[in-house]
């Protein structure tokens, strides 16, 4: 069976669609709905809160990166780091996305006697992540420019979302300005959830077209002829 290229773009759209689509639903969640009489569907839709619809979708779109990449790797012996360590950090993030884990190590300024203007975790996140960034780029190296640049693009979006603007709406909502942090929360997890999106298209614009063989007959999955860069 050959799964073909154009189902990349078909991934990609719908993904983005279904994106704006949980935004539209958590701003008229907000807009419609009273959180002291109806709090559990206000939470259910609402982009701010966790463990709800919008937060399943992004574990998907985390979850996503991390099948396609772990596929690559079985494809690509030579860009094998690469995509193992795409897949692990993709691994990482959904765990965090999913289980409330950076608002727990969002625990630890406040056990160091430290004060921050905005989410505390936010101060973690700001080491943390320049090392996985850096890793990242070691590990990926030997994958083709174009993938890279398309990744190294999703990558920037996705931390100046859920680190830049998050920061800025911490300090917003400390400020007492919640139209504001209203607004920047929303933007901030389309952007992450865009991100996702256009991360798994770049991995499966690398994969496709690709066929897929019954077991026996030469592995589960080989690359098409058509090999890029």
């Amino acid at each position: 069976m050959e799964i073909p290229g154009a189902a990349a773009r078909r991934f990609l759209w719908t993904s983005v669609a279904i994106t704006g689509v949980l935004g539209v639903l958590s701003a008229l969640a907000y807009l419609v709905l009273d959180r002291d009489t109806h709090g559990g569907l206000f939470d259910y839709f609402y982009v701010g809160t966790e463990m709800n619809l919008p937060t399943w979708w992004n574990v998907m779109l985390l979850a996503a990166i991390a099948v396609t990449a772990t596929l690559a790797a079985a494809v690509f012996a030579a860009e094998r780091l690469g995509w193992a360590a795409i897949a692990a950090t993709a691994c990482f993030l959904s765990l965090d996305e999913g289980s409330r884990l950076h608002e727990n190590a969002g625990l630890a300024p406040a056990y160091l006697g430290l004060s921050v203007p905005t989410f505390a975790w936010v101060a973690v996140g700001a080491v943390v992540a320049p090392v996985g960034v850096l890793v990242l780029a070691f590990a990926t190296r030997r994958l083709p420019r174009r993938t890279r640049r398309a990744l190294a693009a999703c990558v920037t979006v996705y931390i100046a979302a859920a680190l830049g603007l998050e920061a800025v709406s911490g300090y917003v909502i400390e400020q007492g300005g919640w139209g504001t942090y209203l607004a920047l929360t929303h933007i901030e997890e389309m952007l992450e959830m865009t991100a996702c999106a256009f991360a798994v298209h770049a991995i499966l614009a690398r994969l496709l077209p690709l066929r897929v063989e019954a077991p026996g007959r030469g592995g589960p999955a080989s690359r098409s002829a058509r090999e890029v860069g």
